[in-house]
């Protein structure tokens, strides 16, 4: 249509006719494509935009400019742009580099340098210039109401909480490495029930090097302090008070632990094959109730081969071992060994899935006992049938360890999410996760727990929202059963 000037364009009037005109100016106009040269023909330049806009349909490119890293890339949404953008210039990029730049890495399904909140409809965090980081803030006050605190079998506690979440969030935008500090804190406060007021508090460590195109470097550190959340499996369950209105001394509070994980993760790529060397070092200590038993340190290692078949499908294959040993419990010592194999899969934007399927085998390290052998497996899909539509399926089988009379058990479960756009502003989410847990001593508990929610954008950086939780849990010990019921609604802001 005459534009010989992509940096210099005339009134839009003079283009209307065009349909290449919204995306090709709007392409240039945020830096998405800058030409290396100030004039280039009409052709040259609609080619370029035309083949890299196919390319971010389909998945095979992401643009990694400064405004990339500061919105949500959405499966099946395209990318969320804000109305302003910072010049590549401004940010010391020169046009030369712009395309040279990798895209984002992924971490356990999200960005890595995009700040916490994994429902789409909260509003895009722009942060604040922190020296070489830039800060999130998030926070989230909320009130509920639980029919049920302790999940009783028999006289349920009903009560009132208000809770307050924070988050901060400090990551860089390199362009080739990067570092990233996360704390947050959790505040719950009762009304009646005190004993169960406590403060989760978490900080984070995140680092990523890449000295060459084949070589890769992430570090993580992490330290928190948590507390058991009432009723779910391998937790000590709560007496059942004398009456409805509990009479008599409130139970002791949820058992607190302090937990400290660094893990060490080399990638090195050759060709089709990439291979991910993870160590991890941790420790687990308890903080009340005389739970001292369960204190205890593991070392954990593996390697994962990643073959690709394709471009988006890959096989791996996976071998680990870990040692745990107990301070105080030398008896609960042990090892574990795994192998597992399965495929990644990402053939459009709209599907993702990973699953992989093994065996582990653990043996108790001072006590005479034939090995305990299990069937692992994990499995997760991400599918996005339409446009406002987002749904999410997760299967999981594994041994754990229980904190109560020290002993195994293996937990079997999977989880259905659906979240559905009825406006940009305006989503609704609903799930059900289901849990089996077979227990060393012959236990078996079945715990069902579903979900439905709604959240709404307000103007400026709020979003509100509501959510009902219904939990039910059957149990081969009758006195550990329960049914609970709550509601809550929260207030974000980001800024």
């Amino acid at each position: 249509t005459g534009v010989t000037d992509p940096l210099n364009v005339p009134d839009r009037g003079t283009y209307s006719n065009s349909p290449l005109y919204d995306p090709v100016i709007h392409l240039m106009s945020t830096g998405i494509i800058l030409p290396n040269r100030m004039h280039i023909d009409r052709e040259k330049a609609l080619y370029q935009v035309v083949y890299l806009m196919v390319l971010i349909m389909n998945g095979v490119v992401v643009p990694a400019t400064h405004a990339a890293e500061r919105e949500r890339i959405l499966p099946g949404d395209g990318l969320k742009w804000a109305d302003t953008h910072p010049a590549p210039s401004d940010l010391g990029i020169s046009p030369d580099r712009l395309l040279s730049i990798p895209p984002p890495k992924e971490t356990d399904g999200e960005m890595s340098f995009l700040p916490s909140g994994e429902s789409p409809v909260r509003h895009t965090p722009h942060g604040m210039a922190f020296g070489p980081f830039r800060a999130f803030p998030e926070m989230t006050p909320s009130v509920s109401w639980d029919d049920n605190v302790y999940k009783t079998a028999t006289n349920p506690r009903a009560d009132v909480m208000t809770q307050l979440k924070s988050v901060v969030k400090l990551l860089t935008h390199w362009a080739q490495n990067r570092f990233d500090l996360t704390y947050g804190a959790t505040i719950k406060q009762y009304k009646v029930l005190e004993t169960e007021n406590n403060t989760d508090q978490r900080l984070e460590m995140n680092g990523h090097l890449s000295p060459s195109r084949r070589v890769e470097f992430d570090l993580k550190y992490g330290r928190s302090l948590e507390h058991d959340e009432r009723g779910t499996p391998g937790t000590a369950t709560v007496a059942s008070p004398t009456t409805s209105s509990g009479v008599g001394a409130l139970p002791v509070g949820p058992n607190a632990w302090l937990q400290n994980i660094f893990s060490e993760t080399t990638r090195l790529k050759l060709r089709r094959l990439t291979t991910e060397i993870t160590l991890e070092h941790a420790d687990r200590t308890s903080l009340n109730n005389n739970q001292s038993a369960q204190d205890q340190v593991w070392n954990n290692g593996g390697v994962v081969f990643h073959w690709a078949l394709t471009p988006k499908t890959s096989l791996l294959t996976e071998v680990g071992r870990k040692e745990t040993r107990y301070d105080l419990s030398p008896n609960l010592d042990s090892t574990e060994t795994r192998l597992l194999g399965g495929i990644t899969w990402k053939q459009t934007l709209q599907t993702e899935s990973q699953i992989k399927a093994g065996i582990t085998t653990k043996a108790l390290t001072h006590v005479a006992s034939q090995d305990n052998t299990n069937l692992t497996w994990e499995a997760n899909l991400t599918w996005q049938p339409q446009t406002r539509t987002r749904v999410n399926l997760t299967s999981h089988r594994n041994l754990q360890q229980s904190q109560v009379q020290n002993e195994g058990f293996i937990s079997t479960g999977g989880q259905l999410g659906v979240n559905h756009a009825l406006r940009s502003d305006w989503h609704i989410t609903s799930s059900l996760d289901i849990n089996q847990s077979a227990y060393d001593s012959g236990k078996l508990e079945d715990l069902w727990t579903s979900k439905a929610g709604m959240e709404y954008k307000l103007p400026s950086w709020f979003v509100i929202g509501t959510e009902f939780v219904h939990k039910n849990k059957h149990s081969t010990a009758p006195a550990e059963e329960y049914d609970s019921n709550g509601v809550m609604v929260s207030l974000t802001g980001v800024l």
